[in-house]
């Protein structure tokens, strides 16, 4: 798992109809369930607008990198490691 990145685009669904999940690692586990689910990033709580904190987006590929307060990203074998 990455702290503070976001994975932008290649998302499988766009956010506003991405699942919410309590945790990351509940994030995690979802893009496991879903066959086409590579990579994946989660809202946390200082994501700005507060009714999507919280929010999964599973994605297809990486996509860019970005460095940001709000998000923890990770692959799909990412839940899989131990130590993360």
């Amino acid at each position: 798992m990455h702290d503070n990145t976001n994975y932008d685009g290649s998302d499988i669904v766009n956010a506003l109809g991405a699942p919410v999940t309590g945790t990351s690692m509940e994030c995690g586990a979802k893009c496991v369930a879903t066959p086409t689910c590579e990579y994946w990033t989660w809202f946390n709580e200082n994501y700005p607008t507060a009714k999507d904190r919280g929010r999964c987006l599973l994605k297809t590929a990486k996509g860019n990198e970005q460095t940001v307060p709000w998000g923890i990203s990770g692959s799909k074998t990412c839940p899989l490691q131990s130590g993360t």
